[in-house]
């Protein structure tokens, strides 16, 4: 038995939800000690996470605000100070075996300092560890997203990446299948005739208006229960009752976020994606949809991409029936994490 130092980004749900299934894995053999904050923390408290501070993105009329982003961040430097010196204390009691950073930058810079194997995990090194290129339209955002990989992941091998794109990784990264939560590789999909969109800002005022004019049943998540009106059902969302809703559906509309983009495609769910805007990481999961003929990129909901995308999904059903999709990605990434645990204790 081994210990390992797993970090997590606190930044919205998706990296602990991405790191749940490795984690899970990893702990059948080994002793798991589990660092994040914001959201990561949250989601991992029951099972004795430590509170570490989490890097903030600020976000404005929609999109993500570069000049919000670097000002929070510098008014928060002590804090993130305080916890690399929290996380070397740790590190230097607990003596753990490897680290693993999920786009966790104070546990990536703590193992560099102490000299422990750092292995990062992480779909967000696609962008910067493959040969994923993306249309000249976001050679901006491409600059400053790769900028930012280079700072949270300061060493330039040891890569696991998680994707279900077929793009070529560089020397010093490989690419796997993407870990799935157990409640969505045991389901039985059906193809089902709701379109399922799930929403994360409830400020968009015209959503109901297009998806009323969709010609399909639609089911939504993201503005809670309210009042059904035309073809559109509102629920709240509840983990048990949303999997069901997406296991059931015809298709997906959502934005360019990685877990559930993977988890429509693993249920073989078209997508629809508006990518949240500069918000790179997105953009490049859409494009990568979008190449691979599982669905749709666009930059904004309009009654008419919706109606082309209703169109289209027979041609992209018949892309994800030639899917060739292991679901193994939790257990190849902990045969990684543990490779680095053997090439130490040789």
């Amino acid at each position: 038995m081994a210990t390992i130092v797993y970090g997590i980004a606190g930044e919205g749900w998706g990296h602990a939800v991405h790191s749940r299934a490795i984690i899970d894995e990893l702990s059948k053999h080994h002793d798991v000690i589990i660092l994040g904050g914001r959201k990561a923390y949250a989601y991992f408290k029951k099972r004795h996470a430590r509170r570490i501070a989490s890097l903030v993105i600020h976000y404005r009329k929609g999109g993500v605000s570069k000049l919000g982003t670097a000002a929070v961040n510098i008014t928060r430097s002590p804090l993130y100070a305080a916890s690399l010196i929290k996380v070397m204390g740790i590190m230097m009691r607990e003596k753990p075996d490897v680290v693993v950073s999920d786009f966790e930058p104070f546990t990536a810079y703590a193992a560099m300092i102490l000299k422990i194997p750092l292995v990062h995990v992480s779909n967000q090194y696609l962008r910067t560890h493959s040969t994923l290129r993306t249309p000249s339209r976001f050679k901006e955002g491409r600059w400053s997203a790769n900028a930012m990989n280079r700072i949270i992941g300061p060493r330039g091998h040891n890569y696991v990446i998680t994707s279900f794109t077929d793009e070529k990784p560089v020397p010093g990264a490989c690419i796997i299948p993407p870990p799935l939560r157990a409640a969505i590789a045991r389901r039985k999909p059906k193809d089902g005739k709701h379109l399922l969109a799930y929403q994360t800002s409830k400020s968009d005022k015209r959503l109901h208006g297009i998806l009323a004019k969709a010609g399909v049943p639609c089911v939504v998540y993201g503005f809670g229960a309210k009042p059904s009106r035309d073809n559109v059902n509102y629920k709240e969302f509840n983990e048990q009752t949303f999997y069901q809703d997406l296991a059931d559906a015809k298709a997906v509309i959502t934005n360019g976020g990685h877990n559930l983009m993977v988890e429509a495609l693993y249920l073989h769910k078209p997508v629809l994606s508006i990518p949240v805007r500069k918000q790179y990481e997105q953009v490049c999961n859409a494009v990568c949809l979008q190449r691979m003929g599982y669905g749709m990129m666009t930059a904004k909901l309009t009654e008419k991409n919706v109606q082309e995308f209703v169109k289209a999904l027979p041609r992209y059903k018949a892309a994800l029936r030639k899917m060739k999709w292991r679901d193994d990605g939790a257990v190849l990434a902990a045969t990684m994490i543990e490779r680095y645990i053997r090439t130490k204790q040789r």
